[in-house]
């Protein structure tokens, strides 16, 4: 069974997490400067490129707000290509690595 994660800490600030399921949005991250942060990010498995992609996108964008959104989304897509490549996750055809 996996764990519950209700909080990430990301650069010293606290984000509740909460499971992103409406597939007609995106994942989101709130600002740093909002009160009560939470960060919408996909609920596993299966573990894809695309789903992991998904997942660091939001984390660079709470730990590097003032990123441009362009440079969070390429530097995302291609953390999870090399993590998809190392075997960390599964391509869309449900094959883990290259």
């Amino acid at each position: 069974m996996r764990p519950r994660v209700k909080t990430a800490v990301i650069r010293g600030k606290r984000w509740v997490v909460l499971p992103w399921t409406d597939r007609r949005t995106c994942p989101t991250c709130e600002a740093p400067t909002t009160r009560q942060r939470a960060i919408r990010v996909p609920k596993g498995p299966p573990y894809t490129e695309e789903r992991l992609g998904y997942l660091l996108h939001e984390i660079m964008h709470a730990g590097l707000w003032d990123i441009d959104e362009a440079a969070v989304t390429e530097l995302a897509q291609d953390a999870a290509a090399l993590a998809r490549r190392l075997g960390w996750c599964q391509d869309e055809a449900g094959k883990k690595g290259a």
